[in-house]
């Protein structure tokens, strides 16, 4: 696929607008670097940091299932990470009780 040239005003355009907005080339290029994707771990490690006391009791049997399986995967990538087995709703509610 080719893509046309565009027409030296555009150019000029955006040189303009990026003036105004204080942007530089080199400003581009740094900030067009891939961000890294947190994976799972980073992510409930984050959410324990921030919530209020009560909730880890409440909800850490359901993050460390989280970790189990897809602790180091990023969260953008599950499906190509992990294949969970398909299960029934009766399966999903007969986790065990601590």
């Amino acid at each position: 696929m080719t893509t046309a040239l565009p027409a030296p005003s555009e150019l000029e355009a955006a040189r303009v607008l990026l003036a105004r907005l204080g942007i530089t080339p080199d400003l581009l290029v740094r900030a067009s670097a891939p961000a890294t994707m947190p994976t799972f771990d980073d992510h409930i490690d984050r959410v324990e940091q921030t919530v209020s006391d009560g909730t880890p009791r409440a909800y850490r049997a359901y993050w460390q299932r989280i970790r189990a399986a897809w602790g180091p995967c990023q969260k953008a990538a599950t499906g190509s990470c992990v294949t969970l087995p398909v299960q029934t709703a009766d399966e999903l509610h007969r986790w065990p009780r601590r």
